[in-house]
């Protein structure tokens, strides 16, 4: 025997006259259903149904996050942060390989750069979870000796460039600081030009993982002399 079923929302609108959408996206809301016999169309059978949309979990991360591989003692904490007090959860953590790391609130102390999950789902019965990710990047402090370091002196524009390849994997800033001054400004390129004369440390910065030094010099000499026995200038001699 033919039915006809026809499904009203709760503002009264057909939702449609055959069968519900699956899936259906809906609020929560009660549907009124109706069930007509087509052979007797005064037959009309009516029920309801309850839907009942439980919210996904609503958490957030932070991501990324930076560990320092130069520093094997350097970690991070991995803490999603629930937006409701009241909802309790289950947590399962993993890597990106598919490991199994957890199943605290927290993932502490980790040390390896990659790509974590971690998954809330309600402990109300309804088994609605959610997955976020949580990248992790390495970093480390540089590791920069004179090899690294070109130094072009006794020039009329002396110079001081700064190979980057064989520092590390950070995010570095620059500077040279000369002898006896307290001023330090970092830059994003590694070459400073004209450099006077005098002994330099430079120092190379990653936010995370701190600051690295080496002292240099740089040559120059005077362009002139005058030995008249004022004081000034009266001997020609290299600098540094």
């Amino acid at each position: 025997m033919d039915i006809n079923y026809t499904y009203i929302d709760e503002s009264g609108v057909t939702v449609t006259n055959s069968s519900l959408p699956n899936p259906l996206n809906s609020e929560s809301q009660n549907i009124l259903v109706e069930v007509t016999n087509p052979a007797n169309t005064t037959c009309i059978a009516t029920t309801t149904i309850e839907l009942i949309v439980t919210p996904l979990p609503d958490f957030t991360v932070d991501s990324p996050l930076i560990v320092c591989t130069s520093d094997p003692s350097f970690s991070v904490n991995l803490d999603p942060i629930e937006a409701s007090v009241i909802d309790s959860f289950t947590y399962e953590w993993y890597f990106e390989d598919g490991t199994f790391l957890s199943n605290q609130p927290t993932l502490d102390h980790v040390s390896a750069a990659g790509t974590y999950s971690v998954t809330l789902t309600k402990t109300d019965g309804t088994g609605c979870s959610r997955t976020r990710d949580i990248i992790v990047t390495a970093s480390e402090s540089a590791n920069i000796t004179q090899d690294d370091v070109t130094i072009v002196d006794i020039s009329n524009n002396n110079s001081v460039t700064i190979d980057t390849t064989n520092l590390g994997s950070g995010d570095y800033e620059y500077a040279l600081r000369e002898e006896g001054s307290n001023f330090i400004t970092y830059q994003a390129e590694p070459v400073f030009t004209n450099v006077r004369p005098g002994f330099y440390t430079i120092y190379v910065k990653d936010d995370v993982c701190g600051t690295t030094e080496l002292d240099i010099s740089v040559i120059g000499y005077a362009k002139f002399f005058t030995p008249n026995g004022d004081s000034y200038n009266d001997y020609w001699q290299v600098k540094a």
